[in-house]
């Protein structure tokens, strides 16, 4: 696949010292926004502090397995601050 259309890619999470959200992967943006909308919701107000304190990123590649192994240090195909 040759797309960066972010639903077509596939979605994870991405953290300095550790990840405190959910790791994914997920197909599509919107199955990453609802997981980590639904994470949000349970956090109860803690989840900026922690996104803040872990740097934390959301990373969107072209295949699966691509997302699967992701790190903080990668260049993905798309990435979006959460």
């Amino acid at each position: 696949m040759t797309t960066d259309d972010p639903d077509e890619l596939w979605w994870t999470t991405v953290g300095f010292g550790g990840n405190p959200c959910p790791v994914g992967p997920w197909h599509g943006a919107e199955a990453a926004r609802v997981a980590i909308g639904r994470w949000r919701t349970r956090m109860a107000g803690r989840d900026g502090e922690l996104v803040n304190r872990y740097s934390v990123r959301l990373y969107g590649y072209r295949t699966r397995a691509l997302a699967r192994g992701a790190d903080v240090a990668d260049n993905p195909a798309r990435r979006i601050a959460l």
